[in-house]
């Protein structure tokens, strides 16, 4: 079982079993078993979609929810920033504790190391990118773009075709 807080402080116990997948895959069509289908898609998916993550989320922890008065809507509205990659960090971890083979929970391990790895790699190289623009300099390209584009013949006038 993995530990998460939202942003009104509650504390989420986050547990993946038979149950809760149940509970994820007829509350939001997610079926969590298949993480690492289709090239990871839906390891990609959760990872950068959080309206997704927190709807999976949800469905896993709505029983305790209930069992605070906690609607869906209220869960949501204290989810942002910190608190969604905390969730996506326990959820991760319990998908992985779920795996009842040992080479698939390696895999999985291995899966979220070169995946974290690489986002790490894509923001550090986007950073760099960045420090380096010169926003005048973009100015005047985004600005030649439609400057020096060719009229289509329908806008030029006198012409009928």
């Amino acid at each position: 079982m993995q530990v998460f807080t939202d942003m009104e402080g509650r504390r989420w116990e986050l547990s993946v079993n038979a149950w809760t997948m149940t509970q994820v895959l007829d509350g939001t069509g997610v079926l969590l078993t298949s993480i690492v289908d289709d090239g990871c898609k839906l390891y990609a998916t959760l990872h950068d979609d959080p309206l997704l993550l927190v709807s999976v989320v949800w469905w896993i922890i709505k029983d305790q929810a209930e069992r605070q008065d906690v609607d869906q809507k209220s869960f949501a509205m204290a989810m942002a920033g910190p608190c969604i990659l905390n969730a996506r960090e326990a959820l991760i971890d319990e998908i992985v504790n779920f795996s009842p083979n040992q080479a698939q929970r390696e895999n999985l391990e291995m899966i979220r190391t070169k995946a974290t790895e690489t986002a790490a790699l894509i923001q550090a190289e986007t950073a760099k990118h960045l420090a380096k623009m010169d926003p005048t300099e973009t100015a005047r390209n985004v600005t030649s773009l439609f400057l020096n584009t060719p009229e289509s013949p329908g806008s030029i006038r006198g012409n009928t075709h």
